[in-house]
């Protein structure tokens, strides 16, 4: 069941796509808990969009713009206004795509989806790291886009007027 609801999912997102999404990052054994125990705390929460249109996307949270036009991954972090570019399979695990991990492309998590509305799309995903780190993403919205605005895509410095920009390609 969890695959059919993720090949729904990557299905609707390379095909061109927006949704809103929280993000939940919690890690085994968090403060005041024993790993042994299965204990975990949230360490990480956010909320955001993404845009999507095959392997090029833009992610954004209150703490990040991540964009990519397949080749290059721009990293914006807002709170020190810095912007990292870089090769866009030289990011996290060798991923050019944040859903790349849905299709089984990084053995290191086990993924598992649920709550799939009308159409399929699962609105809660659970990827469990082999670490013990578990990142819970509930889908609030999508929207199938017919025509995705491609510059969005790629990295203009205009955009990041003030931004010290480290190049690491």
């Amino acid at each position: 069941m969890a695959n059919v609801l993720i090949n729904a999912l990557v299905a609707l997102l390379v095909g061109g796509a927006t949704l809103s999404f929280s993000f939940e990052a919690e890690t085994a054994g968090g403060a005041g808990s024993s790993a042994a125990s299965g204990n975990s705390a949230s360490q990480y929460v956010t909320q955001g969009t993404i845009v999507t249109a095959g392997e090029k996307y833009r992610m954004e949270n209150s703490d990040a713009v991540v964009l990519s036009d397949g080749k290059v991954m721009c990293i914006y972090q807002r709170a020190i206004d810095e912007v990292i570019l870089q090769e866009a399979a030289a990011g996290a695990a060798g991923i050019a795509n944040p859903f790349a991990v849905l299709i089984g492309s990084d053995s290191n998590y086990e993924v598992s989806a649920s709550d799939a509305d009308a159409q399929g799309i699962p609105r809660k995903i659970v990827l469990k790291a082999k670490s013990g780190a578990k990142y819970t993403i509930r889908i609030k919205d999508y929207k199938k886009l017919p025509q995705v605005d491609m510059q969005q895509f790629v990295f203009r410095a205009e955009d990041f007027p003030t931004a010290v920009v480290t190049d690491l390609r």
